[in-house]
């Protein structure tokens, strides 16, 4: 079993009262084609990456059956909504919030993941629009991205949104309205890169799904809150060290790409796509971080579970 599945099954077989009523509501939303979707707005304020992982795979079960999980897309949501001048189809909006922050997003269903429409979040574009708001808060300051990266793992580890105050402090000379847009744009970052990438890889049929992206995903974090990375090492468009930061993931897992040399001026980055990215950041994690001791499943396991929750 892929050491990420293994990690989202936990919390599938924990599930408390709670945790159930947020499961209906999910399952609702997702079933009703022809219901207004702002007549079903879920709450997810406490509810971390990981048990959110598990609430995608937990659709992906009851509601895929074999032949289906062969044949479709690597997304779990099943509902089709066309979005006719793209000739694309996409799931029905589904608006979900964390705290004041309101998030409404759709799900893309045709057979290939594309990171340009994989995921269509409201008021978040692709990673050139991710990372111009990443640096317009850190203003390429290090110290300044490695306090945002800590307020990304609070997000994600907790459910719980980051709060105005928590930028204001690290956020200097913006306008109340500013730092409002601000915050709820960060949140809907946040949402996107913690919660929505790693569930579009957890279909067992194909060799590309069940990869650890997510391992490889939470120790970029770990190392940009180091000071190891910064921000535009994983965040920038085609970026050495960010996973989900190209373009047709699906189509170039393995292929070579010399459009990466437009961000990275070392010749070896003209091979870094999905697989040679994961095993760049797993090699710096482990002489960094593990000190060139041996890595294994438990202590990916701990490193998810630093960034996505317990």
């Amino acid at each position: 079993m892929s050491v990420v599945i293994e990690f989202v099954k936990c919390p599938l077989g924990n599930f408390n009262e709670d945790d159930d009523k947020i499961w209906k509501s999910f399952l609702y939303i997702r079933n009703q084609t022809n219901e207004p979707y702002l007549q079903g707005i879920i709450s997810l304020r406490g509810c971390n990456a990981r048990k959110y992982f598990a609430f995608e795979m937990k659709v992906l079960l009851e509601n895929f059956d074999a032949r289906m999980k062969r044949t479709l897309c690597p997304n779990f949501i099943v509902l089709p909504y066309k979005e006719s001048s793209l000739n694309m189809m996409y799931t029905k909006p589904t608006t979900i919030t964390f705290g004041t922050t309101s998030i409404t997003f759709q799900q893309k269903t045709t057979s290939e993941s594309d990171r340009k429409g994989s995921c269509l979040i409201e008021d978040v574009a692709d990673y050139s629009d991710i990372f111009k708001t990443i640096k317009e808060i850190t203003k390429d300051n290090k110290s300044t991205e490695q306090k945002l990266v800590c307020h990304f793992i609070d997000f994600s580890r907790t459910g719980i949104e980051i709060s105005r105050e928590d930028l204001n402090k690290i956020c200097i000379g913006y306008d109340e309205e500013k730092l409002i847009n601000l915050t709820d744009k960060i949140n809907r970052i946040c949402f996107k890169i913690f919660f929505k990438e790693i569930p579009q890889w957890f279909l067992p049929e194909h060799e590309n799904y069940n990869q650890p992206l997510a391992v490889a995903h939470a120790r970029s974090m770990i190392l940009i809150k180091l000071g190891v990375l910064r921000m535009k090492d994983v965040f920038a468009p085609n970026s050495k060290y960010g996973i989900f930061t190209g373009e047709n993931l699906w189509r170039n897992w393995n292929k070579k790409s010399k459009s990466l040399i437009k961000y990275n001026k070392d010749k070896e980055s003209k091979s870094c796509l999905v697989m040679a990215k994961m095993k760049k950041i797993n090699k710096k994690y482990i002489k960094r971080v593990l000190n060139g001791k041996k890595d294994d499943k438990q202590q990916q396991i701990q490193d998810m579970e630093k960034v996505f929750g317990e």
